[in-house]
């Protein structure tokens, strides 16, 4: 009895898979499921990953895809602008953080030399997000940004402003600023497409995506992004503390060397900063014209071993005068 009873019920069961298939059919002969899912990615169906982006083919139509970018290009020629002020004793302000399309005619150049090969003309959509919004985390402060973007901030340059606190606005006002992440951005955005179910039947979803740039500063190579609108004042307010006696003797040093010109002050002026940038480049070095612990101990080293030939050429006139004096007693 129970063998029959699960007879008939794997019978119904083929019987609905059937008239779901049939339905499915119809459906696509009719233009149903064309209609409905005209001109969205399939998600089940990546054809080209890179760094920079994920390919998906278009549900509908085989020779159209889909570019979805994975990473941030360009974190170089990203830009942070400041504007800021003192009030009642604390820093406040707001910054600009503009950058350059998330995907670029090169990275579309390559997308199209890479499918070239599964799509003799492949129709290229850089992907339009359904919603997008970025998210700035710096020190001591977050800021979620949500814009109505005119143009699609995927395939355009895009700009995103916030407010900036007292301990985010001193890291991006001290002089180190370049040399570690401040604060990260991360753009978040969903996009409407197809995928299967667990009966591979396709049903409209939105994924979403997150890709993070970090942030940082640099006022000492564009001090003109940083103002204090008050004051007028441009570029870093903080800096490493550094003795006099130890400019002193970096200048000293860099004029020796014939990098240094002006006079040995001890005070950290645009000349002293040219000076150091040139020696920087020279010893292939990231040259950012600053007087620190590392550029001093550099300094010490070439001073120490330029003195190591000469002591060692005195050592052996020594030794030599002595050896000729000790065969002369004998």
């Amino acid at each position: 009895m129970f063998q029959i009873l699960l007879t008939v019920l794997n019978s119904l069961d083929r019987t609905a898979h059937f008239f779901s298939a049939c339905i499915l059919a119809l459906s696509f002969a009719s233009g149903g499921y064309a209609q409905t899912f005209a001109s969205l990615p399939n998600f089940d169906d990546v054809v080209y990953v890179d760094e920079p982006v994920v390919v998906y083919r278009d549900y509908s139509a085989r020779n159209r895809f889909f570019v979805v970018p994975q990473t941030v290009l360009g974190n170089d020629e990203w830009s942070i602008s400041v504007l800021y002020q003192r009030q009642n004793g604390r820093l406040n302000g707001n910054a600009v953080l503009s950058g350059p399309a998330l995907i670029d005619d090169d990275v579309l150049e390559n997308v199209l030399t890479a499918l070239s090969s599964i799509s003799p003309n492949p129709d290229l959509v850089v992907v339009q997000p359904q919603h997008s919004e970025y998210r700035v985390r710096l020190f001591g402060s977050k800021a979620t940004v949500t814009d109505r973007f005119v143009v699609n901030p995927i395939g355009e340059e895009v700009s995103v402003s916030f407010d900036l606190e007292e301990l985010p606005l001193r890291s991006l006002l001290h002089d180190t600023s370049y040399l570690v992440d401040v604060g990260i951005l991360t753009f978040k955005f969903s996009v409407r497409g197809v995928e299967f179910d667990r009966n591979f039947n396709p049903v409209l979803t939105r994924r979403w995506f997150n890709i993070h740039s970090p942030i940082d500063g640099n006022c000492i190579s564009y001090p003109e992004r940083f103002l204090n609108v008050v004051t007028g004042q441009i570029g870093c307010i903080y800096s490493i503390e550094v003795s006099r006696s130890d400019t002193i003797r970096v200048q000293r040093f860099l004029r020796e060397r014939g990098y240094y010109s002006a006079g040995i002050d001890g005070v950290i002026g645009p000349f002293t900063r040219d000076a150091v940038r040139a020696f920087q480049k020279d010893q292939e070095v990231f040259a950012d014209g600053l007087i620190t612990r590392r550029l001093i101990d550099s300094i010490a080293f070439l001073q120490q071993s330029d003195k190591a030939p000469s002591d060692i050429s005195t050592t052996n006139d020594a030794e030599q005068s002595q050896t000729e004096t000790s065969a002369l007693d004998q």
